[in-house]
């Protein structure tokens, strides 16, 4: 079959209102995603709505449609730290740092058509590319912008260009396909919003509110999913470091090359109160930090108007199989309780989600590990 795939594009609000947008490249979705064995598979909500939740795999030899094929590193993240790097706030300090002007963002970083946008050159994605002291992007022999080559490292089935790009094996695998309700929640949180406490269907049935308080808890049972011995497939958070370390790789060779404090636009760059370089790298790490722990605030809020909601909708439980829920929704430990709503954590990185500086999880463009160590703090 001749695959074409589903461009993935997001626009998002940039300074005065004006429209920016990434092209993620396209993804594989329904029965050409199935087929692909490069992608994870198939992770589903076990049981029915009365007994709990649980992540489990199954295997469909033909491919079963209650199942999406997951960008696990979320597209819409990227789109807002750069809405937030140039939200035009520079004249608030985030620590030693000042923000950089939104024009110096826009037309140095995202605009390929201006004349002051800065094109990385790193060329080369296999290891007999590699040149002295020079890491391996994929880059096309004139460069690139770096939102374009951050792209490069998330999940994408585009057919590959002769000189440039991440190859497939390398992006395929940071897709997962799993449940749709699940996938569809998990867009809901890191698009920063709260989802209701209980279903907003008129008159919903205690079993539809189970579900879903279920399949939005299940969010981070999907993500902190690993796999037991025998079963296929890699933990899910492997795949959303992977990416962000790409992200933290990209911005720390943008960092080490562009040339800070020279051009018309010089005046606009972020600037530190110690006069030292600028570090597009300590803006990300300190932003994806505080995004990943705002998702958990508000999960963590979710789970108590959840519980409340479920109580004051359908009232306490009073059969034994009504209980048994409860319990292992709501109880001590239970699946929609703050201390289960939390994303992996990770040792021996710069982060405590393992989202930068992490020597296990950061790959050139070659699938070598590199070690950049840990961004400065702003």
């Amino acid at each position: 079959m001749d695959f074409s795939g589903i461009n993935r594009t997001i626009g998002f609000g940039f300074r005065d209102s004006s429209r920016l947008s990434f092209n993620w490249g396209t993804y594989k979705s329904g029965e050409d995603a199935h087929k692909d064995k490069n992608i994870d598979k198939y992770y589903y909500l076990k049981d029915n709505a009365k007994c709990g939740s649980g992540i489990g795999i199954k295997t469909f030899q033909n491919y079963h449609r209650d199942f999406q094929n997951d960008h696990v590193f979320e597209v819409q993240t990227v789109s807002q730290f750069f809405a937030w790097l140039g939200d035009g706030t520079s004249d608030i300090k985030v620590g030693k740092t000042r923000k950089p002007d939104p024009e110096w963002v826009s037309d140095v970083l995202l605009r390929e058509e201006s004349p002051h946008v800065y094109k990385l050159v790193r060329p080369g994605r296999l290891a007999a590319d590699r040149q002295a002291g020079k890491v391996l992007l994929a880059t096309p022999p004139l460069g690139e912008t770096i939102d374009n080559i951050i792209a490069y490292g998330n999940a994408r089935s585009d057919r590959l260009p002769a000189d440039h790009r991440l190859t497939l094996d390398k992006t395929a695998r940071n897709f997962a396909m799993v449940q749709d309700s699940v996938n569809l929640r998990k867009g809901v949180f890191f698009g920063r919003s709260k989802p209701g406490a209980t279903s907003s269907k008129g008159q919903a049935t205690a079993n539809v509110d189970r579900e879903w308080i279920r399949s939005h808890a299940a969010v981070f049972e999907y993500l902190g999913y690993k796999p037991s011995p025998g079963e296929t497939g890699e933990a899910i958070w492997n795949k959303w470091m992977r990416v962000s370390n790409w992200i933290d790789l990209v911005l720390h060779e943008f960092d080490n090359e562009y040339p800070w404090g020279h051009g018309n636009l010089a005046k606009l760059e972020p600037a530190r109160d110690d006069k030292a370089k600028p570090s597009l790298r300590s803006f990300y790490a300190y932003w994806i930090d505080e995004y990943l722990s705002s998702i958990e605030k508000t999960a963590e809020k979710w789970a108590e108007d959840a519980k409340a909601g479920f109580d004051k909708k359908h009232g306490r439980p009073t059969t034994k199989d009504e209980q048994l829920w409860w319990k292992k929704a709501f109880d001590k430990g239970g699946f929609a309780t703050k201390e289960k709503l939390r994303f992996p954590r990770v040792s021996g990185a710069g982060s405590p989600f393992g989202a930068y500086g992490n020597k296990t999880m950061t790959f050139d463009a070659a699938g070598e590990l590199v070690d950049i160590g840990y961004p400065s703090s702003l």
